[in-house]
């Protein structure tokens, strides 16, 4: 159940995020805009978060402690590049420190 809510919050996140890449990079030629509907109106990188449940929950269906080693390493990896994309968008991309400002969570809501 765990991979599966994983699986669906990523596939939420690329659908309504036509911006969303696996390259953290600002699309200037596409218009890059702040997108802030659907999972983005909970925390601020839905992507990265349904990735790390999709992870432990893939583990925990297989049974295996060592398949969650993995995800523990996945999310410590990631709270390094959301708080280096995060940098990035605050500078780079318009209205986002105010997204940022609603939307206060990275990657778990009412915790970090």
């Amino acid at each position: 159940m765990l991979f599966t809510i994983g699986w669906g919050l990523g596939v939420w996140a690329r659908s309504v995020n036509p911006f969303f890449s696996p390259v953290i990079r600002i699309q200037k030629e596409r218009g890059q805009r702040v997108i802030s509907e659907g999972p983005y109106a909970i925390v601020r990188h839905p992507g990265y978060a349904g990735f790390v449940l999709a992870a432990v929950g893939s583990g925990l269906g297989l049974n295996s402690l060592l398949a969650i080693i993995p995800a523990v390493i996945s999310l410590a990896n990631l709270v390094s590049i959301t708080g280096i994309e995060d940098q990035m968008l605050r500078d780079e991309l318009g209205g986002y420190a105010d997204y940022a400002a609603k939307v206060r969570y990275r990657l778990i809501p009412g915790i970090w």
